[in-house]
């Protein structure tokens, strides 16, 4: 029937009508999406541009993107800072390739410092862990200088962001690392050496490391990229530093741990004879003369040394070390 038609064709109209109003709400959030990532990307970049660039910067059409996107007006919204996204990129192109430029020196620096010396260091102690983890900071920081290279644009400028947070998260870990081996290695030493060995301290003299980091992670949390670089920039002499001392210490562990063999040599010695030169022991000079006093030290109410020639007695009438038990 004719009504039949009728109410048939209303209610596919109504269908129609149901659908494209859905659609349009799907396509509203979708510029939405799209004008609200616009946005924040312009307010990032504006950020970035005055912490490194322009202190002075200005853009107010930044607001006035954000009053859009409040009304709903998200075309426009995107329309604006996609204006002023072109206009910055033009005047920020050479800043942005002397940030670039700055960013792979500063990271070259740092993988020359963990290839060259703290690869050697973790060699010439034996130490595997540290060699993997040198190699593994060593790739990072390689991916950076890869991914920063070439940078011209704002796109770009994101991007050295990112890599910028990676090269000083690097350079925090290779200075804690560093510091808590020298720790480690340190106190085995001081439990090996007698009380009254006036050991030498080697490499402590390193600056206040817990102040270093506390300035790196500061300029993680920065938004200037400047001073992440500066930070790492700070940090390089100081991991020299530590991998010297980490070195330093080693040597004198490894010292330590012959001292036991000495001693029975020294107290074998003076089961026959009152008195041992440092010649007489299967050591350098230097070292069986830091021996025989290390000697004296332990049995100090025993043993005389003289730290000028070497040469070292037993009181009369004592016996030393092992002898007197």
């Amino acid at each position: 029937s004719l009504e039949a038609a009728r109410m048939a064709c209303f209610a596919h109209n109504e269908h129609d009508f149901d659908s494209a109003i859905a659609a349009q709400r799907r396509l509203n959030g979708v510029f939405e999406e799209l004008a609200g990532r616009l946005v924040k990307v312009g307010d990032m970049v504006a950020a970035i541009v005055k912490a490194e660039f322009e202190p002075e910067l200005s853009l107010p059409t930044i607001d006035i993107s954000h009053g859009f996107l409040d009304r709903g007006q998200f075309d426009e919204a995107a329309r604006i800072i996609l204006e002023d996204l072109r206009i910055v990129d033009g005047w920020t192109e050479n800043h942005i390739a002397g940030l670039a430029d700055r960013t792979i020196g500063t990271a070259d620096s740092l993988r020359e410092i963990i290839d060259t010396r703290l690869v050697a260091m973790s060699e010439l102690i034996g130490d595997s862990q540290s060699i993997a983890r040198c190699y593994g900071a060593v790739g990072e920081l390689e991916a950076a200088i890869s991914s920063v290279r070439g940078s011209r644009t704002l796109a770009d400028l994101v991007g050295i962001v990112s890599e910028s947070h990676r090269i000083a998260d690097v350079a925090m870990r290779v200075v804690r690392e560093l510091a808590n081996e020298i720790n480690t290695i340190k106190a085995d030493n001081d439990r090996r050496c007698p009380a009254r060995y006036g050991r030498e301290a080697s490499g402590d003299a390193l600056g206040d490391v817990q102040e270093l980091l506390a300035s790196i992670e500061s300029a993680l949390s920065a938004e200037s990229i400047g001073a992440r670089l500066t930070a790492v920039e700070q940090s390089l002499h100081t991991i020299e530093e530590q991998a010297e001392a980490v070195k330093q210490h080693s040597l004198t562990s490894e010292f330590l741990m012959n001292f036991p063999i000495m001693e029975h040599i020294i107290d074998e010695r003076l089961r026959f004879s009152q008195a041992v030169e440092s010649a007489q022991l299967p050591a350098d000079g230097k070292h069986a003369l830091d021996y025989l006093i290390m000697y004296a030290a332990k049995n100090y109410s025993d043993i005389t040394v003289d730290p000028r020639t070497g040469a070292f007695k037993r009181k009369s009438g004592r016996k030393t070390g092992r002898e007197a038990t």
